[in-house]
């Protein structure tokens, strides 16, 4: 089964660059044969979002916590998709 996480990122504030590398963050802290698919979506105004959505169940949002996610963050959402 094919795992969806989409990332809304504030386009406005250049965030393709903290996108690519929390993709590569979360690649690293899943095994290597899981089956996922990234779709990053900028949004075309300020906003400030930078949303993770696993199967379009949001577990992850900047404008709640505050901050990027941490090593910490990451490593929870790898644990929604391994299961």
């Amino acid at each position: 089964m094919v795992v969806i996480v989409k990332v809304i990122y504030c386009g406005a504030w250049g965030y393709g660059a903290r996108f690519r590398a929390f993709q590569s963050a979360l690649l690293a802290a899943l095994p290597a044969d899981s089956n996922i698919q990234f779709v990053g979506q900028k949004t075309p105004t300020v906003s400030g979002a930078f949303d993770v959505y696993v199967n379009d169940t949001l577990v992850y949002s900047k404008k709640q916590t505050g901050s990027f996610p941490t090593a910490a963050d990451i490593e929870r959402i790898a644990m929604v998709i391994v299961g």
